[in-house]
């Protein structure tokens, strides 16, 4: 497993990524039996019957193998240990506070960091619906002018508006989201890495992919 991938994301990521690592190493040897197995029978050195065998042998070993390859990468896995992990198990935070946590204030600071979740999705929302809405109507009217600007020219003029505040809310969000989160009294660094993702991925993804979305 690639240290800096540990550090950075944490082990449970880590792990994912030495998953699939595993899994498409493991893919190889089927890979090069269905090479031969696919030879053989087009090469005429088998009758029918033993291709089918062949066949048979290959779809019934496949449910067999796969789940023996799962099991011991879990069994190594835990032999090499996921100590750390867990809430329970993983090392506390010097931030954390004890006598913070389950208070009014503390469920008040993640009411307000969701919260403004839903406000920068809104104001993606609402600004995507307004400046589509303008566009379509400069569209509409290539002879007119919308804030100023001959249609011809807003019609594309719109287009860089909605690029530029993607780039906008996406950066003023990248740098306050997280900030706020480290600020808040999570326990350990998993709880603080899995919520913090949580709320970077629910407004990226709007973000990024909603003016897409109201396009289509």
């Amino acid at each position: 497993m690639p240290d800096y991938l540990a550090n950075y994301f944490g082990v449970q990521v880590a792990y994912y990524y030495h998953f699939c690592n595993m899994y498409t190493r493991s893919l190889l040897g089927p890979a090069i039996c269905s090479i031969l197995v696919l030879s053989m029978r087009f090469s005429g050195w088998l009758s029918h019957h033993q291709r089918q065998s062949m066949a048979s042998g290959c779809a019934f070993g496949r449910p067999i193998s796969w789940p023996a390859t799962i099991r011991a990468y879990a069994s190594r896995a835990c032999d090499g240990g996921m100590d750390g992990t867990n809430s329970a198990s993983a090392a506390v935070r010097r931030q954390f506070r004890d006598d913070y946590r389950d208070t009014v204030r503390e469920r008040l600071d993640n009411i307000f960091h969701w919260m403004l979740c839903a406000l920068f999705i809104c104001e993606t929302v609402g600004v995507i619906a307004f400046i589509s809405s303008r566009r379509l109507a400069a569209f509409n009217n290539p002879d007119g002018a919308t804030f100023g600007l001959p249609n011809n020219v807003a019609v594309h003029a719109f287009k860089y508006i909605i690029i530029a505040n993607i780039k906008t809310v996406n950066a003023l969000w990248t740098r306050l989201s997280p900030y706020l989160s480290n600020r808040q009294n999570w326990r350990t660094d998993v709880e603080l890495k899995s919520n913090m993702v949580l709320k970077l991925f629910a407004v990226k993804f709007v973000v990024f992919y909603y003016p897409f979305f109201y396009t289509v």
